[in-house]
């Protein structure tokens, strides 16, 4: 699988063996999953809360507050996380709300959860990779994260680090 930035501040591409996933927080404040291919016709777009499958992917939007959406895919026996803090809160229950999550693409707004209860948030959650975007990496590296730079991030089941969390900064 590879992970790609798609233009947009939070805005990213999955390739899969079966095909294409976009995966944007662009429109409003909608978050919105769809077939690459179909990325000009909005009507295909999922953006209301609820579980879909396009592409052998499994994709889950779960509300999360006043303008955002939680967005979880599951390709290829791999969990994969967006999330943006802009306008969310967080309920006690984080951890379940975000279940198994084997990659974490995260944009830290200034207009949403705290620095530290970000930071708490990945510390809860644990995912074995950490993709921050371009708009947080200020808030990784005051966090006291090691990241590296990407322009893509290619991986499989097999190749996702086992002991630590890795950060990225893509986008």
């Amino acid at each position: 699988m590879k992970l790609s930035p798609d233009g947009s501040p939070f805005s990213f591409s999955l390739a899969v063996s079966t095909g294409t996933i976009g995966i944007n927080n662009t429109k409003g404040s909608l978050f919105s999953v769809f077939l690459q291919e179909q990325a000009e016709d909005q009507e295909k777009y999922f953006h209301i809360p609820g579980e879909y499958e396009k592409a052998d992917i499994a994709a889950y939007l779960i509300h999360m507050g006043a303008k955002y959406f939680l967005g979880k895919l599951y390709a290829e026996e791999v969990h994969i996380a967006f999330f943006s803090s802009e306008g969310a809160t967080l309920p006690e229950n984080v951890d379940e709300v975000f279940g198994e999550v084997d990659i974490l693409v995260f944009e830290k707004s200034p207009e949403g959860i705290s620095d530290s209860e970000a930071k708490k948030m990945l510390e809860k959650i644990d995912p074995r990779i950490v993709v921050f975007s371009k708009d947080s990496l200020d808030f990784a590296k005051k966090s006291g994260f090691v990241v590296e730079a990407v322009e893509t991030l290619s991986f499989t089941r097999v190749s996702l680090p086992m002991e630590k969390t890795e950060f990225y900064v893509m986008g």
